[in-house]
């Protein structure tokens, strides 16, 4: 995971002002390293291609810094018919974690799919996890109950309002 603590403007007149200063951010990440820990579990879990992985269910990639501070801490790859689709997703160590990102996140679209990571679980169940969530999300389309335009504007809206 990569982090950028500070993004500065240099104006003009030779002052220095801080854009972006996410240090606090980071020393509360890594006031916790057993969220890192299940963080990667997740990921590493994910890697393996199982017999339970859906045909349509592609692969997983980390949120880059820039994106991972607005909530989401990667993307889930899938196919819709012939058209690939990328589906934000957060881990959360524990269900109360996710209940508290939900509130957090309330005023806007509910399209990031959160996932718990927890110690209990084993790597199939958290790779039935994230089959599960983005299959929904599959379904809707499929069913014509959600558009892929639609979805992808509810992202964007996402996006630009988280902070």
């Amino acid at each position: 995971m990569e982090f950028f603590l500070l993004q500065l403007l240099v104006k003009e007149d030779c002052s220095v002002v801080a854009l972006v200063d996410k240090r606090a951010h980071v020393r509360k990440i890594l006031a916790k390293p057993e969220g890192l820990r299940r963080e990667a579990r997740f990921f590493t879990a994910l890697e393996l291609r199982t017999a339970l992985t859906p045909e349509w269910f592609l692969k997983v990639e980390r949120a880059g810094s820039y994106i991972d501070v607005r909530g989401i801490d990667g993307f889930a790859h899938i196919m819709i018919g012939e058209k690939r689709l990328k589906a934000p997703f957060q881990i959360k160590s524990f269900k109360t974690n996710k209940k508290d990102f939900l509130a957090k996140y309330s005023h806007l679209p509910r399209v990031v799919e959160v996932i718990v990571a927890d110690d209990w679980a084993t790597d199939d169940q958290l790779r039935q996890r994230i089959y599960s969530a983005t299959g929904e999300l599959r379904s809707k389309i499929l069913k014509g109950t959600l558009t892929v335009a639609d979805y992808k504007e509810q992202v964007t809206t996402f996006f630009q309002a988280a902070r």
